[in-house]
């Protein structure tokens, strides 16, 4: 492990994973002693010295064992969205603070969202092994290999979901003059989306877009009954959590075609076992986490959440 700093502080901030410069600057700007490198486990973290206040965690889980190895911990700060891998129960008891980097990545996620919309409606991946296996020999014989693909100005999206992620796709469906419906347990006006109950938009929807957290209340939200539901031309994109999706469920719907096909960027296990059976389908696109993985993206949730670690530490 190493540590940053640039004038005695009595908060000390633990980075497992590295952050991007410009954050960094700001905490060590403000007085902050950065000790960066390690692992998340029991044993590392009674290792730290018991000034540290501060954890910025990735991926990592921080569940209860972890959370009291750090016993002058003040604030959990997730480099992301989603607070799924924090025992939050554990952090509201001792008084420690959870804060994340909500809004930083919108427009990263919403472009990878669009990005896989696109790639499904064209069929892109069967046409780049197409043109890349030198098959473009007669072109009369192109559109019966590759099939026709559909305008999106054509097409009904329905997005589950209407945070800031949910809202930035809606922002970009419009743009290519699509049909819009969400569903959304909080009363929202979003110009161009039209509010629907969650059965109407699983039946309307050609693609069905996923932007929700991880909640008891949606875990498993898409299961059988609801891919049965919908139409046999829909794709589903899901880039929030992998347990909004019942994936045995999924797979088996892919098989028997109740569905055109899937874009998939998270899972209920990441990274995603290489035994899977998602592997083995032609009508499912399959991404690595990777919705966040711009320059911007990491600049920005650096620098929100540095911001917010910096306020919150200045309010103790």
């Amino acid at each position: 492990m190493s540590s940053e700093t640039s004038i005695k502080t009595n908060h000390t901030i633990f980075l497992p994973q590295p952050i991007d410069s410009k954050g960094r600057k700001l905490l060590i700007d403000a007085g902050y002693c950065l000790v960066e490198g390690g692992d998340v486990n029991i044993k590392s973290l009674r290792e730290l010295d018991n000034s540290v206040s501060v954890i910025i965690i990735h991926g990592q889980y921080l569940g209860a064992e972890e959370i009291e190895a750090m016993p002058n911990l003040k604030i959990i700060a997730r480099y992301g969205v989603g607070l799924d891998n924090i025992d939050l129960v554990t952090a509201e008891k001792k008084g420690i603070k959870v804060i994340n980097a909500s809004t930083a990545n919108r427009e990263s996620v919403a472009d990878a969202v669009m990005m896989s919309i696109l790639m499904l409606e064209r069929n892109a991946l069967k046409t780049i092994d197409y043109i890349q296996n030198k098959q473009w020999i007669d072109s009369n014989e192109t559109e019966n290999i590759l099939g026709l693909g559909r305008d999106l100005s054509d097409l009904t999206i329905g997005i589950i979901g209407l945070g800031s992620i949910g809202i930035e796709i809606s922002k970009r469906a419009r743009a290519f003059g699509m049909r819009i419906i969400a569903y959304t347990p909080h009363e929202k006006k979003i110009e161009g989306v039209t509010l629907v109950s969650f059965e109407e938009l699983i039946r309307e929807s050609d693609i069905v877009s996923l932007s929700c957290p991880a909640l008891p209340s949606t875990h498993h939200l898409i299961n059988s009954e609801v891919l049965s539901k919908m139409k046999p031309t829909s794709f589903i994109v899901n880039f929030s959590r992998g347990s909004v999706i019942d994936t045995e469920a999924l797979v088996l719907s892919l098989k028997l075609k109740q569905i055109a096909g899937a874009a998939l960027d998270v899972y209920e296990i990441e990274p995603l076992p290489l035994d899977h059976e998602l592997y083995k389908l032609n009508n499912v696109l399959l991404f690595p986490h990777f919705g966040t993985m711009t320059k911007d993206a990491e600049e920005k949730t650096a620098v929100v959440l540095s911001k917010r670690i910096i306020k919150a530490l200045s309010m103790n």
